[in-house]
């Protein structure tokens, strides 16, 4: 049984976004092919998590250190004051935008996510452990390895999981103002990324941009795989459009952009007989007196089968971001037409204007909901076709075939 460390910070278990839900299909992908898992979670970590951890696989060794510091930053996040904070910060008007200015002026820069604490205990657990395979999310933890090279066993296969060619990401929040999580540039990624022995790319398009960064490295692509669903049809009068996304600066742009310029058209067009449904985290940082009354904020919903079953259309008009945009993933495995940019269809370019639809202005976009909220017919063909595409690029099979042949699982 080969032995597995894999390194993040991410909250998995939640499974409230696309980068959640990512990583923990993938480590259950790890234990469908018996890989003996450690997981080293460099953040603090409450027993409540612990057992969410357990209740995935009781045989996942959990290794963490409660840092204090991080101790208090996870109970400030989760105090009701620091939440109904966020959310005023986050939202369009002066203070929030105040906010936003402020944080990109003090972004972090790949060296600040450098621990000592976590390194030391990186290292210790490398020495006993002496595994087959360490698999790191994301390249701020580069640091573990490229300080470790000299205790990491010969025959370990290093693998940095990137989500997103990040400088090309940052670029594009601050073309438009925002902020983004990491500030870095071109050479400082390269850098980062050739210390170790193979990189995935989410899709396609990104995994040719790694190979033009670091040709004399190993790329893969590791996209999303979802249960591909038949495709379901409402009967109902009224047409229902849906909306996902977490509490991102993206997400939330998005949802105002179609607030403001494409919803109230359509709904006057329709004269009411389209409802726009908004779930996810990102409900939490719009203003209700910013969004149209007829828009409903729905939150976080936990059954996700229920909403995708009674909707007809999913939007996705998303202007900034990078790598895969999962919620598109997601929506084509339920089979659902999708309306979305060409931002929204990276790494997914062979299914334009066929498996989804794609707009980049205000005005196609306008018109292609038209024509498929006044057809069924319209939007029955485009949910085969979405099917169809889903079933083809997105089946565990297809996702993992790289992964399989690199760590010869």
């Amino acid at each position: 049984m080969k032995k597995i460390i894999l390194v993040t910070d991410v909250r998995f278990w939640q499974a409230s976004k696309g980068s959640e839900n990512r990583i923990l299909r993938l480590i259950k992908y790890f234990i469908l092919k018996d890989l003996n898992i450690v997981l080293f979670f460099a953040d603090s970590l409450t027993e409540d998590e612990h057992r969410n951890i357990k209740d995935i696989s009781a045989n996942i060794k959990v290794i963490n250190k409660n840092i204090t510091i991080n101790k208090i930053l996870l109970c400030l996040k989760r105090s009701a004051i620091f939440k109904k904070a966020k959310r005023a910060l986050s939202r369009d008007n002066y203070i929030g935008n105040l906010y936003i200015n402020w944080k990109i002026k003090r972004e972090s820069r790949l060296d600040n996510f450098y621990s000592e604490d976590y390194l030391f205990l990186f290292q210790n657990l490398v020495k006993i452990e002496r595994p087959d395979i360490i698999f790191v999310e994301y390249i701020k933890f580069h640091f573990l390895i490229k300080n470790s090279e000299y205790l990491i066993p010969d025959k370990c296969i290093t693998v940095i999981d990137t989500h997103d060619v990040m400088h090309e990401r940052c670029a594009r929040f601050h073309e438009k103002d925002v902020p983004h999580w990491i500030n870095i540039s071109k050479e400082e990624e390269r850098n980062a990324l050739g210390t170790f022995d193979v990189i995935v790319g989410i899709q396609s398009s990104d995994s040719n941009k790694l190979k033009s960064l670091l040709p004399k490295k190993e790329i893969i692509t590791i996209g999303y795989h979802d249960k591909i669903r038949e495709p379901r049809f409402n009967e109902a009068k009224e047409v229902k459009l849906i909306y996902i996304g977490c509490a991102s600066p993206a997400n939330r742009r998005a949802i105002i952009y179609f607030n403001d310029y494409i919803y109230p058209i359509l709904y006057k067009r329709f004269k009411g007989k389209i409802k726009l449904n908004v779930y996810g985290d990102v409900c939490n940082i719009l203003h209700k007196k910013r969004i149209n009354k007829e828009i409903s904020l729905n939150g976080f919903v936990t059954d996700i089968d229920l909403i995708y079953r009674d909707t007809d259309i999913v939007i996705n008009p998303i202007e900034i971001g990078g790598g895969l945009k999962i919620k598109n993933v997601e929506a084509l495995c339920y089979s659902k037409p999708l309306v979305t940019t060409s931002v929204g269809a990276e790494g997914m370019e062979d299914g334009i204007n066929n498996a989804f639809m794609v707009c980049d202005d205000k005005d196609s976009m306008i018109n292609v909901l038209s024509e498929l909220i006044s057809s069924f017919e319209l939007r029955e063909q485009l949910s085969f076709k979405a099917h169809s595409f889903a079933k083809e690029r997105f089946s565990e099979k297809y996702i993992y075939k790289d992964l399989d042949l690199v760590l010869k699982i």
